[in-house]
């Protein structure tokens, strides 16, 4: 699913990928937001919006691809954990990242913030 109905669309490239699938465990398979290009002060609440109405959408957990994050700051990344605090809070799921770019993974690094890496929860390609 695309978010073309989203303000986001028109200046910051995301795509939302929802399935439902369930996991052999009985839980639900993930909804997949990937960002494209740079996050700044400049894109922040329209990051927010999305991850608040990815979030929102359904009862999933979200995992925020990031293979493709050419910049990203510390508000950014601020945006992610309040993100990932009210999913909790709210509805007990989770927010996590996979497949940082290097520039996504300086970051998470300088902020020791490793435990927003979940690599085993979503495989990283696109399903067509």
């Amino acid at each position: 699913m695309s978010l073309a109905e989203s303000p986001l669309a028109a200046s910051r490239p995301l795509t939302v990928e929802r399935s439902a699938a369930t996991l052999p465990e009985g839980g639900r398979q993930p909804t997949v937001l990937w960002l494209r290009g740079e996050y700044d002060l400049a894109t922040r609440d329209e990051l927010a919006a999305a991850m608040a109405a990815a979030i929102a959408a359904d009862d999933a957990d979200l995992v925020l691809d990031l293979s493709e994050v050419a910049f990203m700051d510390g508000l950014t990344l601020g945006e992610i954990i309040r993100a990932r605090e009210a999913a909790m809070v709210g509805s007990s799921r989770s927010v996590s990242v996979r497949a940082p770019s290097s520039a996504a993974q300086r970051i998470l690094g300088a902020c020791d913030l490793a435990d927003l890496l979940d690599p085993k929860r979503v495989p990283a390609a696109r399903s067509s």
